[in-house]
């Protein structure tokens, strides 16, 4: 929850450096890579999470 909630942040921030850059390709470029981390990090914390899930049934017994 707490990743899902920095990443939409981080979202919407990526937003406004987009929307301030007043096409500066330098401040566009930032706003892009911005917007790639803020979505690699989303990704990356539900992948964590499911791994999480996937080792504790394993550990209890319930893994296929």
């Amino acid at each position: 929850m707490l990743i899902a909630s920095l990443g939409t942040i981080m979202i919407i921030v990526a937003g406004i450096f987009y929307l301030t850059s007043a096409g500066s390709p330098e401040r566009i470029g930032v706003a892009k890579k911005a917007l790639i981390y803020a979505i690699a990090g989303i990704a990356i914390g539900v992948a964590a999470t499911a791994i999480a899930n996937i080792i504790v049934d394993i550990l209890k017994g319930k893994g296929t």
